[in-house]
């Protein structure tokens, strides 16, 4: 198996592969990093079996999408499943919110 998410090995993304590979895969899944998420959507039909892990939510003048436009982007391929890492995570909202 194969996951494909951004590069290099420094990145949050990468970082959510390896938790994904490992409690999914037992850390059997080979990671793929690639330059961007662009080059990734933009040949998805190249990934055909595989698994991607991207954020829910990322901007990106090239394929003209904007915060939360993941899901349009990625519409051709099931989404089998999404996950959090409360350890990477970030919370926005007020304090008293944030758990």
């Amino acid at each position: 198996m194969q996951i494909h998410t951004l590069g290099p090995t420094a990145t949050d993304s990468y970082a959510a592969a390896q938790v994904y590979n490992h409690r999914n895969w037992q850390d059997q899944a080979v990671i793929v990093k690639h330059p961007s998420f662009e080059t990734i959507l933009t040949d998805l039909t190249a990934y055909s079996g595989d698994q991607l892990v991207i954020p829910a939510a990322f901007k990106s003048d090239t394929l003209n999408a904007s915060w939360g436009d993941t899901l349009r982007i990625i519409v051709p391929i099931n989404v089998e499943q999404l996950f959090y890492d409360p350890a990477r995570s970030t919370c926005r909202a007020p304090t008293s919110k944030c758990r």
